[in-house]
């Protein structure tokens, strides 16, 4: 495999990993705010989580939502030396995803347009753990070494852009208040 497609797997195995963590923080936030009763929720957060400190309340419920975020945040960890946990993490989002649908359409009386974001946001993260679990079964056939050196191009890559950006800037404003 050459290094751009080493490069590209890396990438969408990174993007994989990001997404993960979003569906950790909005779903740890949607947590505290039903702790609070605040009667305001983030609707871009996993469904499980939630329903199982909705149904058992709390203290119980909220220790064993969080224990359930945790889950998560432990997959997205791992996921960085172990990348299988990104396998780990699509199956257990796939099932949250199915327990989302199967509320929705079967115990849900009523359909609300807010729920085509979190339709949408499932599909969004179930994307990224696909592709991602894609990436790293493509990436088990590199060595370790090749990854490191795709991973270096691609920081590099990054540097380069930021730095470019920063001189760009610098250009506009310049050009804008010359002195």
């Amino acid at each position: 495999m050459d290094n751009s497609m080493i490069k590209k797997y890396a990438v969408t195995f990174g993007r994989a990993r990001n997404n993960l963590l979003l569906v950790v923080a909005f779903t740890t936030i949607n947590l505290i705010l039903a702790a609070f009763e605040s009667g305001f929720f983030f609707l871009f957060s996993a469904t499980m989580p939630t329903i199982i400190f909705e149904f058992i309340g709390a203290p119980v419920g909220i220790i064993l939502a969080f224990g359930g975020v945790l889950i998560y945040l432990i997959c997205w960890l791992l996921a960085k030396k172990y990348r299988a946990f990104i396998l780990v993490a699509l199956i257990l989002f796939s099932i949250d995803t199915i327990v989302f649908f199967i509320l929705l359409f079967g115990v849900m009386a009523a359909f609300e347009i807010g729920y085509l974001l979190e339709i949408a946001f499932h599909a969004w993260v179930m994307f990224y753990l696909i592709t991602g679990t894609m990436a790293w079964v493509r990436l088990m056939k590199v060595t370790p070494e090749q990854i490191k050196s795709a991973q270096a191009e691609v920081a590099k890559e990054t540097a380069n852009a930021e730095a470019d950006a920063a001189l760009k800037s610098i250009s506009d404003k310049d050009d804008e208040d010359p002195k």
